[in-house]
This record gives structure tokens, sequence and C-alpha cells, in this order.
């Protein structure tokens, strides 16, 4: 009966103790719920001696070898995962205060000295938020958004800090729509310019690979798009979608709402744009000329190019 009332005296105290002391050894516990590989993973607080600050700098990659990569600008949001193995270390969320580079929104990335493979995610929009990645796959996507990605692969950081220079690419396709006006047509007034994007219906975006897509048709939804105003008669658009690659000739379709001459009304013209070789494929820009006529709208030439650089209202201000 002694021995009894000893033990239940003494266990609380036990308890106490072992609770205590597992406590100091692990603080600041944080577990991640639905990580991008699906686990749930746990990641303990390094110490300070141990710490390794993670910076980023980041560019827009660019296809055509001839150019530069362009600084990425300001602005934009983007997230970087960096995996040991398959376990996930740590995810940052960064914006641009500065051009070319990734601050982070709350606290820096740090890790220990070990192998890793990096991933970011970004948006090249200004002030759009990174969409949400479940088991390393994103549904959530829209058009007119110019996703971006990077990967770097079995990359050991050194003590006390290291610099990672970040290459965007561009995950979708773009389309560009050039409207040429001659010089026997007069525009009283350009309504709108509207297209039919790739479908976004399971469509998703892999964080491990960075592709979107790609999809399979086109929507039968109209985009409107915003345009320049002409100088050389020249109505000027574009539209940032998901890849696309088509089993047999496909169009997307394009529809203007235009006031011409001395007429009173407009006129609403619809004309096809051909999937090019029946595939547009990410980080490319197809360019589609086209040229206005009384009763028609004419396709005449289209043409694969480096990606557009756009302004605040995604109309494209290059070449």
């Amino acid at each position: 009966m002694k021995h009894s009332l000893t033990f239940h005296l003494l266990f609380p105290v036990f308890s106490l103790y072992f609770l205590i002391h597992f406590c100091s050894c692990v603080e600041d516990l944080i577990v991640y719920n639905k990580l991008p590989n699906g686990d749930d993973s746990i990641k303990i607080d390094i110490p300070d001696k141990e710490k390794i600050k993670i910076n980023f700098i980041a560019d827009i990659w660019t296809y055509d070898t001839k150019a530069d990569d362009t600084p990425i600008d300001t602005g934009r949001y983007a997230t970087v995962y960096a995996f040991n193995q398959t376990i996930l270390s740590d995810v940052v969320d960064y914006y641009t205060k500065k051009k070319g580079t990734l601050t982070p929104v709350k606290n820096p990335m740090y890790l220990i000295i070990a192998s890793y493979n990096f991933y970011a995610v970004g948006v090249n929009n200004p002030n759009v938020a990174v969409p949400t990645f479940t088991d390393g796959l994103c549904s959530d996507l829209q058009n007119n958004i110019d996703y971006i990605w990077w990967a770097d692969y079995a990359q050991t950081p050194q003590y006390p800090s290291t610099n990672y220079n970040v290459k965007f690419r561009h995950c979708c396709t773009q389309v560009v729509v050039n409207l040429t006006v001659p010089a026997d047509i007069t525009v009283k007034d350009f309504y709108s310019m509207s297209l039919t994007p790739s479908s976004l219906d399971n469509v998703t975006w892999s964080l491990y690979y960075g592709n979107i897509g790609p999809s399979g048709t086109v929507s039968p939804t109209f985009y409107e798009l915003s345009y320049t105003q002409p100088t050389d008669s020249t109505y000027k658009a574009q539209l940032t979608m998901a890849p696309i690659k088509v089993t047999e000739p496909t169009s997307l379709k394009a529809s203007f709402k235009i006031l011409i001459n001395d007429e009173i009304y407009e006129r609403n013209y619809m004309t096809d744009i051909p999937v090019y070789e029946n595939d547009m494929q990410a980080g490319y820009s197809y360019v589609y000329d086209l040229k206005l006529r009384v009763d028609t709208i004419l396709f005449e030439n289209v043409t694969v190019a480096d990606w557009h650089i756009v302004d605040v209202n995604n109309v494209p201000i290059n070449p």
C-alpha cells in the first residue's frame, strides 16, 4: 500500500518533467498540413548557429538566345519551396519590392547544410496572388494571367547565406492580335475585341514540372481584351492562355465590334484564328495579323515570336 501511494505521488512529477524536457528540445514545432507532396511534414526550428539564409535574384527567361533575360518587375508575387529529397524543408512567400529581387513577405528562408530541390511558382502580373497547390497540382487557373515557374536541383547552400539566381519561364502561351485598318476605311469607334481562349476545364499546373495542361479544346466563352489605340492604323491586343494541343485543325474565334465610315450602327465581325500547327506551346507568342474590310475581317498571317511584354492593362508594348 505504501509502494502504491509513492507511485501515485511521483507519477505526475515524472510526467511534468518529461513534458518540460521534451518541449525544450523541440521549440516552435510546426506541422504543415496538405503539402504539395501530399504528406504531412514536420518542420523544427533551426538553431541560429546552423541557419543559412537563402536569397533569390529573379529574371524572366527568354527563348530568344539573342535577347537578354529580363529582371522580374516590381509588384509580383512568388512562392519558393525547398525540398530535402521528398521532405518539404521550408516554403516562403515573396514579393518584388525591388525589380529583380524576391523579398520575403514575412520571414526569410532559412535552411541547414543539405541537398535541396527548389521549386518556385509566381505570377508575372502586378499584385496578383499565387494560386494554391494541393498534392503538387493547382487547378485554380485564370485567363490572361502570366504564370511563371522555376526549379533547381541538388543544391547545397553554404553558411552564412547563399544567393540563387531564379530564371522564371512562362508556363502559358500568348496570342497577340494585330488588326490593321486600311486607308480606305475610317474607324469612328472601336467598341471591343474578344477571343475564345483554350479551355481551362481539367487543366492543372504542376509544381514539380512547371507545365500547365496542355488543354485539348477551345472554350466557347469569349474573353474581352484590352487593346492599344493605334498610331499606325493597327490595333494590338494579347491574351495569355493555357497551352493547347489538338489532334485536328482547330481555331480560336475572334470577335470585334466596330463603327466604320459614315454608318450609324456598329458592325459585329467574327473571324477564325487557327491553332498554330495544332500545338501552341508554353513560352511562345503567336502573332496573328488581321486586316479589316468593310464586310469582313481577313486572316493574313501568323508568326511565332518570343514573349511580348505587356503593360498594366495586359496590352502588348513590344516589339
